[in-house]
Parts: structure tokens; C-alpha cells; sequence
């Protein structure tokens, strides 16, 4: 079994790079994970559907390079140190979308 320390560590290296890509959905996920949230209570929170969060948790691992939630949790607190919040991307083309049709 991978040690998510281990395996936070080493994808934290990458994580001034990395964080920036990251989706404003993909940011919020992180932000709840860190509070230890499970994926029903992160689909209610963010109005999404239960699996939409386990594609949006799998493009994390990906960007990332982790392999479990409690590695992204290390992975972002560690990111978030690090980087200017400014360059944290706060809007992403989902969530324009999402406004103009209102």
C-alpha cells in the first residue's frame, strides 16, 4: 500500500504548476476534502451529482499525481502554502456557462 505522505510529498513538488490548473470546481472539491468531507456530502454542498465528483476527484489524481484522497488533501494544503491565491483559478468555462443560462 502507497504511503499518502510519501505520495503527497512527491506531488508536491509540481504543486505551484499544478494548482493553476486546476478547475474553480476542482479547487472547491480540494478545499472540502481537506475537511475530511465524503463524495455524497461534497455533491450536496457543491449542487453536483455524486458521480460528477468522482470524475472531477479522477482529473485531480491526474493533474496532481496522486492516488487517493487523503494525498490530495496533503497535496493542496501543502499547494496552497505555497501559491499566490490570486493565481488559483477562481472561474472556470463550466461555471460561466452555467451563469449565462441563468
Amino acid at each position: 500500500r502507497r504511503d499518502p505522505i510519501l505520495g503527497a510529498s512527491l506531488a508536491i513538488m509540481s504543486a505551484p504548476a499544478t494548482i493553476t490548473r486546476l478547475s474553480q470546481s476542482q479547487v472547491r472539491i480540494c478545499e472540502l476534502l481537506l475537511r475530511c468531507k465524503t463524495d455524497k456530502e461534497i455533491a450536496q454542498k457543491l449542487c453536483m451529482a455524486v458521480p460528477t465528483i468522482r470524475t472531477h476527484l479522477g482529473r485531480i489524481f491526474a493533474k496532481t499525481g496522486t492516488h487517493s484522497r487523503m494525498e490530495v488533501a496533503f497535496w493542496f494544503h501543502a499547494a496552497r502554502a505555497v501559491v499566490n491565491p490570486d493565481d488559483i483559478n477562481r472561474d472556470d468555462t463550466t461555471t460561466k456557462r452555467r451563469r449565462a443560462k441563468l
